[in-house]
């Protein structure tokens, strides 16, 4: 090979260094914010969460106080205000986990794709120094 062909060669094998590095670098900072995304997503499930069994514990506080001063009607209504309650307990719990479960399989979606990445930038890595080293070699 000629100077110049060589030169050439080694400013494509830089340019593809370049490349590589800054494709990791905006790979890994999607990664990152989607990242952040999930844990926010989290976080207010788990208000919401903590805002619903604090609500649920309000009403059960009620209902133990309409169980006090009540009379003998009032039971038909207590109790079924409370199988209420525990449907509503029992359906939110189960939206709630739900969206924790979607959370943690987009989680370990994410993980995975990022694994995915780390080995192709891997290979080009790899790649480009053997074409570095026929170069030199």
């Amino acid at each position: 090979m000629s100077r110049a062909e060589d030169e050439q060669r080694e400013r494509e094998i830089r340019s593809r260094a370049v490349e590589l590095r800054d494709a990791r670098n905006r790979e890994y900072e999607q990664y990152r914010q989607r990242g952040k995304q999930l844990d926010s997503a989290e976080d207010e499930v788990r208000r919401a969460q903590w805002d619903f069994n604090e609500q649920l514990q309000d009403l059960g506080t009620r209902v133990v106080a309409l169980l006090k001063q009540g009379d003998g009607d009032s039971g038909d209504a207590i109790e079924k205000a409370v199988t209420v309650i525990e449907q509503n307990r029992q359906s939110s719990e189960a939206v709630i986990n739900e969206k924790l479960r979607y959370i943690d399989d987009a989680r370990e979606q994410l993980a995975q794709s990022h694994r995915e990445c780390e080995r192709a930038f891997e290979r080009g890595e790899e790649d480009n120094r053997k074409r570095a080293r026929g170069n030199n070699g």
